[in-house]
Formats: C-alpha cells, structure tokens, sequence
C-alpha cells in the first residue's frame, strides 16, 4: 500500500530527471582522426594528430558545435592498408561526421572506396597523389597534386641551378604517392632536356640495406641526387650519400619535411638538402603566428606542415559543421565556399576537392628551412 501511495512521486520524479537530462547538453560531435602514429611515417602523422587536436580543443573552449562538445577519434592506420581500412569501417560504425586524414597517398587509395559507400566526407591535409585527382568524391585534400610539386622542383634545379643528370631513389611503401611524384618530376625534367640516369626502388621498413641503396645511386655524372621518401628514410639516406659522396648535392621530395624530424634525424648530414615546401620558418600571417604559438605552448614543439594543413582541414569541418543549412551535406558546403580561411593563404577548393598552394624552393642552413624562391 505504502508503494502504490509513492507511486505518483516516483513517477514525477523519473519525468523530472527526463527532463533535466533533455535540458543538458547533447552527445558530442564525432569527428575521426586517421593517420600513422608508428612506425616511419609517424613523422607525418603525428604532427597531423597535433594540429587537429588543438583545433578540436580551440572549438571546445569556445562552446563546441551548437553547445555540443567535439570528439576527435584518432586511429593510427599503421602505414598499412588493411589497418587503415578496419580502422576506416570503425571510425563509420561510431558515426563520425567526418575524417580528417589519411596523410599519405596509398592509405588515400586503400580507404576512398569505404567513405564514398557511407557518404562520409574524408579531408586529407597532406595526401598529393594524383591517383585521386579529378573525382566527385568523398575525398577533400589540402595539399597541392603531388606532379605539381614535382614539376616545380624540375624546373627549379634544370633551369636555376644548372642540374643536368640526376639519380633518384625512392619509397614503394607509399607508391602512389613516390611514383607519381618521381614521375612527373623525371617528365619535366627530360622535357627540358635533363637525363634520369638511375631510379632505385625501396622499401621502407628495418631490412632496408642503407649504404647499398647510397651506393647504387652513386652514378658516374650525376650532378644530384634525389629522394623520394619520408622524413626517417630520407635522412638516413642523406647520411649515407653524405658518407660515399660528400659534395652531392641532393634534392629531398616535400613528404620529408613534415615537421622538423627531417633535419634532427638527419643533422649535419641534410645541411644544404634542397626541397619545395608550402610554409615559410618566416611565415607572418597573423593567422599563422597565433597559431604557432599555441602549438608551441600546447606540444612543445614548432609546427611542421602537417600541423599547419591538419588544423586547417579540421577548422574546415567544425565550420562546415556549424554552419551547413539542414539537409545540406557537409561535402556540399565545403565545396560551395569560394574561400576557406587558412593560416598562411585562402584556401580555394576546386569543384572536385583538389587544390593548388603557394609553394617554394627552399634549402636547409644551419638546421633551418631558409627560402629560396617564393610564388
């Protein structure tokens, strides 16, 4: 008797806690992060990490999306495919909004198809393959085709510093992205009537055999030699050519300089390395110095350009987020701004998600990125 007489309070209070808990704030947005964090590309992917984190963390403090809170899922794809793809399908069965990443080209190509059947947009700060160029997709970059920053650094070298016969090496475990870049920049560069004399094939992995890769490159009338690979393999290859050849001088891809990994691997061994970056050491964009300091009071670190195109490409979703009408998708908000605000430049979307930065010639003095020619 005494329990059907409190039956009435019971229930008003069980409406009350309903009510409050509507009254409060909503499940967080999710957002997924997919990069490698092990292994050699973590060179790349961690700064990624970084500059979406703080994005993520900014967008928080100043009250989320529509007073919900953001979530950043990250996954480390392992610079594996399989790895990526499982890390992919989680990520979609947990209702991300979106994902930022990958960051390199073959996890891009190993992954496209899984975001493209869930309709969930996939913006990537530093992936160049032009294996996914020209395609209404799911797939955004904020990173210029990887042919033309090859072709860029062609002409730079045949044109500006007299280059004539070059070797190369470069990194099959990120083959979308090395071939297609190796191979615009070998096009433009015989184009102008240079001459490829030697391309050696690796693997990026611990069995890779160093001084036997530095060697083979060691080609007679080579006036440089160029490689093709991330920040570790690269800097260890440049200790080796600096060992077998010392006055080579040698040409880096932009994938080495992520962040500052490149020349605290490589130390005295990349001074004067030449290599095409989109961000000036000098950069002072109000925008960009913020920004940096931020990242540098948050990690401890200065940012690398993968900080910089990961922070952007998680700002371009938390505004799309914000801001798309209802029943607008994502994707077709991005695409339909003239402009996004960047760090160092707008950043201009062409109808596909692919787009062009400024970029330049730079080369490492003194353990620093001094720049050479700016666009």
């Amino acid at each position: 008797m005494a329990c059907r007489a409190n039956l009435p309070r019971l229930l008003a209070l069980v409406a009350l806690a309903a009510s409050m808990a509507a009254c409060g704030p909503g499940e967080p947005v999710r957002i997924g992060f997919l990069g490698g964090l092990t292994g050699s590309v973590s060179a790349l992917g961690t700064p990624a990490r970084d500059g979406a984190l703080l994005a993520i963390e900014q967008r928080n403090a100043a009250g989320g999306i529509g007073g919900r809170q953001v979530q950043l899922l990250i996954r480390d794809d392992a610079a594996g495919p399989e790895a990526a793809r499982n890390a992919v399908r989680e990520l979609l069965a947990q209702g991300v909004a979106a994902i930022v990443g990958p960051q390199t080209s073959a996890i891009a190509v190993a992954t496209v198809d899984l975001v493209n059947e869930a309709r969930t947009l996939m913006i990537s700060p530093t992936v160049t393959t032009t294996e996914l160029a020209g395609k209404d997709d799911y797939f955004l970059r904020l990173n210029t085709s990887a042919d033309v920053y090859a072709r860029s650094t062609a002409r730079y070298h045949y044109e500006e510093m007299g280059r004539r016969r070059i070797v190369a090496a470069y990194d099959t475990a990120n083959r979308s992205y090395s071939e297609s870049w190796l191979g615009a920049f070998k096009a433009e560069f015989e184009r102008l009537g240079g001459r490829m004399l030697a391309q050696r094939p690796f693997r990026s992995g611990p069995d890779t055999d160093v001084a036997e890769l530095a060697r083979s490159m060691l080609q007679p009338g080579a006036d440089a030699a160029l490689v093709v690979a991330g920040a570790v393999d690269a800097a260890a290859l440049c200790q080796q050519l600096r060992a077998q050849a010392p006055g080579l001088p040698i040409i880096v891809s932009e994938w080495a300089a992520a962040n500052d990994d490149f020349i605290q691997l490589g130390g005295a061994a990349v001074d004067g390395v030449y290599l095409n970056r989109f961000l000036d050491p000098d950069e002072r964009n109000p925008r960009y110095v913020a920004f940096a300091g931020a990242y540098r009071k948050r990690f401890n670190r200065d940012p690398g350009f993968a900080s910089v195109a990961a922070y952007e490409a998680t700002a371009i979703v938390l505004d799309g987020l914000a801001r798309k009408a209802p029943g607008q998708s994502l994707k077709e908000f991005i695409l339909a701004q003239p402009r996004h605000e960047g760090l160092l430049e707008p950043l201009v979307l062409d109808r596909y998600g692919d787009i062009v930065r400024a970029s330049f010639v730079a080369q490492i003095r003194d353990g620093r990125y001094v720049t050479l020619n700016k666009r």
